[in-house]
Protein backbone atom coordinates (compact mmCIF):
# COMPACT_ATOMS: atom_id res chain seq x y z
CA UNK A 1 0.00 0.00 0.00
CA UNK A 2 1.62 3.74 -1.01
CA UNK A 3 1.33 5.80 1.75
CA UNK A 4 1.68 9.06 -0.35
CA UNK A 5 3.49 12.23 0.12
CA UNK A 6 3.98 13.54 4.04
CA UNK A 7 3.75 17.44 3.39
CA UNK A 8 3.52 20.17 0.70
CA UNK A 9 7.49 19.73 0.59
CA UNK A 10 7.76 16.38 0.03
CA UNK A 11 5.76 16.70 -2.95
CA UNK A 12 7.69 20.16 -4.65
CA UNK A 13 10.79 18.02 -4.09
CA UNK A 14 9.85 15.06 -6.06
CA UNK A 15 8.16 17.37 -8.65
CA UNK A 16 11.18 19.20 -9.28
CA UNK A 17 12.95 15.79 -9.02
CA UNK A 18 10.76 14.58 -11.53
CA UNK A 19 11.13 17.65 -14.00
CA UNK A 20 15.29 17.82 -14.15
CA UNK A 21 15.12 13.98 -14.88
CA UNK A 22 12.59 14.89 -17.69
CA UNK A 23 14.61 17.83 -19.20
CA UNK A 24 17.92 16.45 -18.91
CA UNK A 25 18.00 12.67 -18.35
CA UNK A 26 15.36 11.14 -20.16
CA UNK A 27 15.33 11.52 -24.35
CA UNK A 28 12.13 12.49 -25.85
CA UNK A 29 11.13 10.48 -29.10
CA UNK A 30 9.55 13.94 -30.52
CA UNK A 31 13.46 15.24 -30.04
CA UNK A 32 14.66 12.15 -32.17
CA UNK A 33 15.96 11.00 -29.01
CA UNK A 34 17.82 14.10 -27.35
CA UNK A 35 16.93 15.72 -24.01
CA UNK A 36 15.27 19.02 -24.29
CA UNK A 37 18.43 20.55 -22.68
CA UNK A 38 20.20 18.91 -25.71
CA UNK A 39 17.86 20.15 -27.69
CA UNK A 40 17.96 24.06 -26.46
CA UNK A 41 21.67 23.56 -27.47
CA UNK A 42 22.62 23.51 -22.92
CA UNK A 43 26.17 21.76 -22.58
CA UNK A 44 26.40 19.84 -20.08
CA UNK A 45 28.91 17.31 -21.32
CA UNK A 46 26.91 14.11 -19.40
CA UNK A 47 27.87 11.33 -20.45
CA UNK A 48 26.10 7.43 -20.73
CA UNK A 49 24.62 8.02 -16.84
CA UNK A 50 23.60 11.45 -17.45
CA UNK A 51 21.52 11.29 -13.89
CA UNK A 52 25.03 10.64 -12.24
CA UNK A 53 26.88 12.95 -13.77
CA UNK A 54 24.20 15.90 -13.78
CA UNK A 55 24.51 15.41 -10.10
CA UNK A 56 27.87 15.12 -10.01
CA UNK A 57 27.70 18.95 -12.19
CA UNK A 58 25.96 20.21 -9.50
CA UNK A 59 28.08 19.33 -6.69
CA UNK A 60 31.07 21.23 -8.18
CA UNK A 61 29.54 24.43 -9.33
Amino acid sequence: MRSGFKNFYDTENFMNLRRIINNYVNPHQELKGKTPAEEANIKLNLGRNKLMDLIKFVRNN
